[in-house]
């Protein structure tokens, strides 16, 4: 899981098109890949959060 996450991720920072990402990574289900990228973006929207705070 975390390697799928990780290249997940490498993918989205590097604007891979999502559909490609989910064939190199090898989902079955485009809808895996899908969650994989909510998680990494709520997680970087958290910690934007936090650093605002931080900052405040």
């Amino acid at each position: 899981m975390a390697r799928k996450t990780f290249e997940s991720t490498v993918f989205l920072y590097n604007d891979v098109p999502m559909q490609i990402a989910s064939r190199l990574v090898g989902h079955s289900n485009m809808k895996i890949t899908q969650e994989y990228w909510k998680m990494v973006q709520k997680r970087v929207s958290e910690e934007m959060v936090w650093i605002s705070r931080k900052l405040g």
